[in-house]
């Protein structure tokens, strides 16, 4: 897939193609982001649909 290898574990398109999954679901700390590109005709705004913030 190039230089965006690793892709497919970190976001997985679900819901007929509505919805992405982010990491398995699994917690998205500071240090470690998830990055990823995305090729559309249009700009796609991701936004979440669940989400939890925890502070330690």
């Amino acid at each position: 897939m190039g230089p965006e290898s690793g892709f497919e574990d970190k976001v997985k398109v679900v819901n007929g193609g509505s919805d992405c999954l982010i990491n398995d679901g699994q917690p998205i700390f500071k240090d470690s982001p998830i990055m990823f590109k995305y090729i559309a005709t249009e700009q796609i705004v991701f936004n979440p649909i669940s989400s939890q913030i925890n502070c330690s």
